[in-house]
């Protein structure tokens, strides 16, 4: 279920072409985001979490048509060939580090430090092969 804010967000990058900072996201909507955010700058801020807060709810709920992008540039709603760069970008990210824990975990293995782990919880979580 949308609200208010997540309307007024999504409405914003509809009318946009371009990338757009989450900072200037949150300076155009200040009515509804409101501003300031403290010393520990706009990143570290609630405004920068409501923002995110609200991309995630607008990419999981079926009211919303298109699906919000982030990136290095800012956010915006991403075009078919837009998205299927980022979420194949996703995955590519999911089976690298998917990749390094495992490594990790055989490293782990190895010298006995996964003793503090049940063996067996793990192989049923974590299937030869599988990972």
């Amino acid at each position: 279920m949308s609200n208010l804010r997540q309307d007024e967000l999504y409405a914003f990058l509809a009318s946009r072409e371009d990338w757009t900072p989450m900072r200037d996201v949150a300076g155009h909507l200040q009515a509804i985001y409101g501003w300031g955010w403290g010393s520990g700058g706009f990143h570290n801020s609630g405004i920068r979490r409501m923002i995110t807060d609200d991309i995630e709810r607008i990419n999981e709920s079926p009211e919303y048509d298109m699906i919000i992008i982030s990136g290095t540039k800012g956010i915006k709603l991403a075009s078919r060939a837009e998205f299927r760069r980022w979420v194949s970008s996703e995955y590519a990210e999911i089976w690298r580090k998917l990749k390094r824990v495992r490594k990790i975990v055989d490293k782990a293995n190895a010298d006995g430090q996964m003793d503090l782990i049940e063996i067996d919880t793990w192989h049923e979580a974590f299937p030869e092969g599988v990972v």
